[in-house]
């Protein structure tokens, strides 16, 4: 099994869990990948992590290895996923594939670099995990999976407000940071002092113009600093947090919905997309 990965690193890894899960229901021990490095993953997954009981090798076979066909209709695992791209010879029912699914992203384990960068983090369960995605998906037109920095701004007030209830139940001593940008990680280390919190936070670089983390060690550093925490608090797209929500075991999450949209606001972002969409038409000759 060889698909080609070539998404954002949160996806990467719901694809490469899936087909682990794949794999290991067929009684396979070993995996071969065909990462491609991208601008919304410039690093390979397989430098920072490894699965256990799975052997992940790069792919040495032809030029044009299988993709793994997965849809992108839902951006986590869930029972809509399983039950659309289930392999029909398995022969298991999807609720048990899910299952499965979840206790491979369980099985994921950091390098070595990862891990002590983590271990010098000093995350514990006492912290509150912190993830905010701004970047990528903040659109002034959103698609699928996106909103507007109007909306934006509302979830990270619900956030707050999230977080304010969520120290009012104690058991919280600090808070651990991560953003996909640097001025994400500032606001939020900012709001957080503010409520008293101390405020823990890898140094992760972050290069202008390209979306999310620099490095995978960044990434990964944030993914199982925040999968060992005891609560989180993350933003509705936090890719990131519902897979350390999966790694970990954290139970404990407030995940901020999309706010409602006025009536009339969301009638006219209607009709603006649709009169977009005929001026690309007319003008490309597009479908």
């Amino acid at each position: 099994m060889a698909p080609v990965l070539d998404y954002g690193a949160c996806d990467r890894l719901r694809r490469l869990t899936f087909l682990v899960t794949v794999a290991r229901l067929k009684g396979l021990r070993s995996v071969q990948l065909n990462e491609v490095i991208t601008d919304s993953c410039p690093f390979a997954l397989m430098e920072f992590i490894s699965l256990a009981g799975m052997d992940v090798r790069p792919w040495k076979g032809d030029a044009n290895p299988p993709q793994l066909q997965l849809d992108d209709q839902c951006p986590y695992p869930d029972l809509g996923t399983v039950e659309r791209n289930l392999p029909g010879e398995l022969g298991v029912a999807p609720p048990e594939f899910l299952e499965e699914w979840l206790a491979t992203y369980a099985s994921i384990r950091p390098s070595a670099e990862v891990q002590r960068a983590v271990t010098a983090a000093g995350v514990t369960r006492e912290t509150l995990g912190v993830h905010v995605r701004r970047t990528d998906k903040v659109r002034a037109m959103p698609g699928r999976h996106e909103r507007t920095v109007q909306e934006q701004r509302r979830e990270e007030a619900q956030m707050e407000r999230m977080t304010r209830e969520r120290l009012a139940r104690g058991g919280i001593r600090n808070a651990y940071v991560a953003s996909d940008s640097a001025a994400g990680k500032e606001d939020w280390t900012g709001r957080l002092a503010a409520l008293g919190l101390p405020v823990i936070a890898h140094g992760s670089q972050y290069t202008e113009g390209r979306r999310r983390h620099t490095g995978g060690l960044d990434f990964f550093v944030d993914l199982f600093a925040l999968s060992q925490c005891g609560a989180m608090v993350v933003t509705r797209m936090s890719g990131v947090g519902l897979a350390a929500r999966y790694i970990g075991g954290v139970n404990d999450v407030s995940r901020a919905r999309r706010p409602r949209e006025p009536e009339a606001v969301r009638q006219l972002r209607l009709r603006v997309l649709a009169l977009a969409r005929r001026l690309r038409v007319h003008t490309f000759g597009g479908r």
